[in-house]
């Protein structure tokens, strides 16, 4: 099982590597490990609401959590209902990272734009709005 701390731990890291990608230039990695900070976060927060230690990650509940589409992630997190009216900008963020997939990882080199992962990482980490901003809060 992936404990909480590790999920949160993990997120931080993933937008710090995401960042730095962005600064030297590859911001195809920078939007996809971005996301998966979002996605980690997301799981941390899932586990704060059903008051569980850890990530289920194995066996019979494994289904039910394993997922990278974040706004599933966000409906299990119980914050879907939030995330575009709690803040207009909150919104507009949400509507920038909400379509991230995993699957980004196979798109051709040079798919996103040096503005389009700006974007992408400022709609993660503004504050008091960004998305992983406001999980944060909440975990």
């Amino acid at each position: 099982m992936i404990t909480v701390a590790n999920l949160r731990a993990l997120s931080q890291k993933r937008l710090k590597e995401a960042k730095i990608l962005h600064k030297n230039g590859m911001y195809d990695g920078a939007v996809y490990l971005a996301g998966y900070a979002v996605e980690t976060a997301l799981k941390a927060k899932i586990c704060k609401t059903l008051k569980i230690p850890a990530y289920p990650d194995e066996g019979s509940t494994k289904a039910v959590f394993a997922s990278h589409d974040l706004t599933r992630l966000a409906l299990l997190a119980g914050l879907s209902s939030t995330l575009t009216i709690a803040h207009p900008d909150l919104g507009v963020n949400w509507s920038v990272v909400a379509g991230w997939s995993p699957e980004w990882r196979y798109r051709p080199v040079g798919s996103v734009s040096i503005t389009d992962s700006a974007d992408f990482i400022q709609a993660v980490e503004e504050t008091p709005n960004g998305i992983m901003t406001w999980i944060k809060a909440r975990w």
